[in-house]
């Protein structure tokens, strides 16, 4: 007569095709349960944190751009004279075909490329912006990313920025900006600044609600 703790198990597994295996296995409670935690992990759900995505427009800048505008994405600068040059790459790209690319052609405070997107009951959650990112010859000042939490009215109810990168990153990396958003925000805005000379490139842009 076994006892509780070590019972036969019934494990069920089904096939791609539908095809339905089952072996019988001597299970202790503890080792049932290490089980259920490394099929948790294999199937990719955690019980700690949980991250729904916020959807952008255009995020890995694939579709073409409008004359000198880039679908879903406002370019801006300080002010004065075109400082910067903005635009997509079909040369240096990290995921599907194209990415972002923006030059400083004349002394400028900062350039801006900017999304603002609705969002609803995200106040007291963590939100992550990321994006692949790669630079050339930039000055001091650097580049980040930003977030900006809204109201409905436009509004500015906190911002957020990524540590300054600069100089030369030839190879692609994911830089990542994580920041709460506090209670009454109905809008995030999400940019990536340009600070000082060179040329920076971006690429799978990615917002989201992160809940733990």
């Amino acid at each position: 007569m076994p006892t509780i703790h070590e019972q036969n198990r019934t494990v069920h597994n089904a096939t791609a095709a539908g095809i339905v295996a089952t072996c019988h296995v001597s299970l202790s409670r503890n080792r049932s349960m290490k089980l259920i935690v490394m099929l948790s992990v294999l199937l990719g759900f955690s019980a700690s944190s949980f991250a729904a995505e916020i959807a952008l427009v255009n995020p890995g800048f694939e579709t073409p751009m409008q004359g000198e505008d880039i679908p879903g994405w406002t370019q801006l600068q300080h002010a004065g004279i075109a400082a910067y040059e903005m635009g997509i790459d079909s040369k240096i790209f990290h995921g599907g075909k194209h990415s972002f690319r923006m030059k400083r052609i004349a002394e400028q405070m900062y350039g801006l490329l900017e999304q603002t997107v609705p969002v609803v009951g995200v106040g007291g959650k963590d939100i992550e912006l990321s994006a692949m990112l790669r630079s050339e010859g930039v000055g001091k000042e650097g580049w980040r990313l930003s977030v900006n939490f809204m109201t409905g009215s436009g509004d500015i109810l906190t911002q957020a920025n990524s540590a300054i990168v600069t100089g030369t990153k030839k190879s692609w990396r994911r830089v990542v900006l994580l920041a709460k958003a506090p209670a009454g925000t109905t809008s995030i805005s999400v940019g990536l600044l340009l600070q000082d000379r060179g040329t920076i490139w971006a690429d799978d842009i990615h917002l989201r609600a992160v809940e733990k």
